[in-house]
């Protein structure tokens, strides 16, 4: 119903709803229009985020990459505590929920997971390598995946979101 609606109504207003939603919830309604709409849509809209909508199309809505948030705030393991800190007070755009904060290289390579727990109660000497596990790389997807399938990891290790990554460890979003 909701693509209905949006292809009736005028471009700028579309445009205007598609970018005040997530990415990961923009690109489901998009999916839902025919072709020329979502051509139409897709014009209109900020570039970047029309960008970030078309990798996201790109994947069957039944995966983890059709399901995921690209939008997450990441940390370098470099930084110290405090920069971290910056660094998400800046970005609070993409800080959808804080449960876990992903640790990636410069490559965009993920390394690690920490909290915002972790973050604020360490010691601010520390960098955020000191203070993140490594252990998420084993629960980390990629975005092929079936969705049910990262359903059931959620359920059995007791996750609220799960790193989905390329074949080559690069971060791609997250499966909440």
């Amino acid at each position: 119903d909701s693509a209905e609606v949006l292809s009736a109504m005028r471009e700028f207003r579309a445009a205007r709803i598609i970018e005040l939603l997530d990415a990961d919830d923009a690109a489901d309604l998009i999916s839902k229009l025919d072709e020329h709409d979502k051509v139409r849509l897709l014009a209109r809209i900020n570039p970047e985020l029309a960008f970030t909508l078309r990798k996201l199309l790109r994947y069957d809505p039944n995966t983890a990459g059709g399901v995921m948030n690209p939008e997450v705030a990441t940390l370098k393991g470099e930084w110290s505590l405090n920069e971290a800190m910056e660094h998400i007070r800046k970005d609070r755009k993409k800080v959808e929920n804080l449960y876990n904060l992903y640790v990636l290289d410069d490559k965009n390579r993920l390394l690690g997971v920490t909290s915002l727990k972790n973050l604020i109660f360490s010691d601010p000497k520390l960098s955020v390598s000191d203070i993140m596990d490594t252990q998420v790389l084993s629960v980390a997807c990629l975005p092929e995946v079936d969705k049910e399938t990262v359903a059931n990891t959620m359920a059995e290790y007791n996750l609220f979101d799960v790193p989905v990554i390329d074949e080559k460890n690069r971060f791609l979003g997250v499966v909440t």
